[in-house]
């Protein structure tokens, strides 16, 4: 554990620990103890290997040079360290990825004639099926912490007035801007170019309706055919994709567990609400308005009882319910 910690020790951010953990199989860390010179066969199953990782990191993969499979830094010296970088910047061409030395360190061994060096470095590339990579945080912190003014800050580019004007982009109710104290969870894009600058690129507007969520099975691409609903009469319709977006940017393909928003053809704006899904043409299609729940109550100041009304939440889904039937208590 005392090794993985010293990954992230701020006194020694820009050093690599005098030692590492054991190379693990999966994942997107790759042990190097040298590249210099390989034989074509050689180079080509390196290549497969750093398709594997960067696979696993999804586009990204670290690569530790001078590193034995132990974890233990045996350093290169600076002829055999350069032909290993030269080595894997043509591994990474051949796959149109990039690469950068985040990190080294100066190996001292006894008896050796000169100096060693390790090497950390980051290769990434951004996988076909998306124009981008994405990373999520979450901001969390108590009251007037300064949470909101620090997101507003980021994704506008611009410093607060002293006064909550950094704020005032993530409200999404009245009694939000009244208070100066948001309520809701709120979801933020900060976006770099590659000179590390704030973007501003928004959807282009009058493409249609236009619905955004989070993708829980399969995938969406441009000029699918999907189903939507349930419509206030239970119902399910076919609905064309016409674009995708990821971040605010134009994408092929959206899979599992990204958020989206997709353009619709022809579907009136009115007729959308929140908590509607679009699922596959083949999927079974089901829209209920009675169904039972296992409830356990907490506390409640009153009676529960048939009638009780109460706000029910799925997912995005906020509906007003009421309580039918009581069948059994525990």
């Amino acid at each position: 554990m005392d090794e993985l910690i010293s990954f992230f020790d701020a006194e020694n951010a820009d050093e690599m620990p005098a030692e590492l953990p054991p190379e693990v199989e999966e994942g997107n860390v790759e042990y190097k103890l040298k590249l210099v010179n390989p034989s074509h066969s050689r180079f080509e199953h390196l290549v497969t290997q750093m398709k594997w990782r960067l696979q696993e990191g999804e586009g990204e993969a670290i690569y530790e040079i001078g590193v034995e499979d132990s974890g233990m830094l045996a350093g290169l010296t600076n002829a055999e360290l350069d032909a290993s970088l030269c080595t894997l910047q043509r591994m990474a061409a051949e796959l149109g990825a990039t690469i950068t030395v985040l990190r080294e360190r100066h190996v001292e061994l006894e008896g050796a004639e000169c100096q060693k060096r390790a090497m950390e470095i980051l290769v990434r590339k951004v996988p076909d099926d998306q124009p981008f990579l994405d990373l999520r945080l979450a901001v969390l912190g108590n009251v007037d912490a300064g949470k909101s003014t620090l997101i507003g800050v980021l994704t506008q580019g611009e410093l607060d007035n002293g006064r909550g004007r950094a704020r005032l982009n993530l409200f999404r109710h009245l009694h939000e801007i009244q208070s100066g104290r948001t309520s809701s969870i709120s979801h933020e894009i900060l976006g770099f170019n590659d000179h590390g600058e704030i973007d501003t690129l928004f959807s282009v507007p009058g493409v249609g309706s236009v619905v955004g969520g989070t993708i829980h099975r399969g995938s969406i691409k441009e000029h699918d055919t999907l189903q939507m609903g349930p419509f206030d009469d239970g119902s399910f319709q076919q609905v064309k994709v016409k674009t995708v977006h990821r971040n605010r940017l134009p994408c092929r393909l959206v899979q599992a567990g990204q958020a989206a928003t997709v353009a619709l053809c022809d579907v009136p704006r009115e007729t959308l609400r929140r908590g509607m899904v679009l699922v596959s043409k083949e999927a079974p299609l089901i829209a209920c308005r009675l169904f039972e729940a296992d409830v356990f109550v907490l506390f409640h100041s009153s009676q529960i009882q048939p009638g009780f009304e109460t706000t029910l939440h799925v997912g995005s889904v906020c509906q007003t319910c009421r309580i039918e039937k009581i069948c059994d208590k525990v």
